[in-house]
């Protein structure tokens, strides 16, 4: 609704990839607080992501992750490789070089004769590389960690989609809030 010389007109705006609502990715605006509850009690903010649907092998995951060296963003985002107990999760890795926000989420692979995990937007650099998951860095997963998922959290140019963008912000706060990466 606006307010236009004493008189209520309502518009329909219509949202995009870059104007999906009025708060949460503008530097220092603070999210629009939703009440939702898992089944712990705990408030979820991200239930917007979250379909009513068991997790399906494919979808995109984002779950809450902590700030280090060479990982900039509070978050991971991974693809779901199976799920145990309708509960439990295994994901490739998504992500970029340092786990840049504004980046393109690319596979993550995982050199096994030398150690190495790395993100790719095109091929692996070996045949012989296998898919980097969760297990291979002992991050466990389930669906209580994950507060969005979906087929519809990055764009084709595999950038964080607006639904994504607005579920991070929303569970993590304005993006000017987050920790900053360690020094080494």
């Amino acid at each position: 609704m606006v307010d236009k010389d004493g008189k209520e007109t309502e518009y329909n705006v219509p949202w995009d990839e870059k104007h999906f609502d009025t708060s949460g990715l503008v530097s220092g605006a603070k999210p629009v607080p939703k009440a939702a509850k898992t089944t712990s009690g705990k408030s979820r903010a991200g239930f917007v992501a979250l379909p009513n649907t068991p997790p399906q092998v494919g979808e995109i995951i984002i779950f809450v992750l902590p700030v280090v060296r060479g990982h900039r963003s509070p978050f991971g985002v991974g693809r779901i490789l199976s799920v145990t107990n309708g509960k439990d999760i295994e994901f490739q890795w998504l992500g970029n070089h340092f786990y840049d926000y504004e980046e393109p989420f690319h596979n993550g692979w995982m050199n096994l004769s030398e150690d190495l995990g790395y993100y790719t937007g095109g091929k692996k650099l070996q045949a012989s590389d296998v898919a980097w998951t969760g297990s291979m860095t002992g991050t466990k997963m389930s669906t209580d960690l994950v507060f969005a998922r979906g087929n519809d959290l990055l764009t084709k140019a595999r950038l964080l989609s607006a639904k994504a963008k607005k579920a991070i912000v929303e569970e993590l706060g304005p993006v000017c809030d987050w920790p900053k990466e360690p020094k080494a």
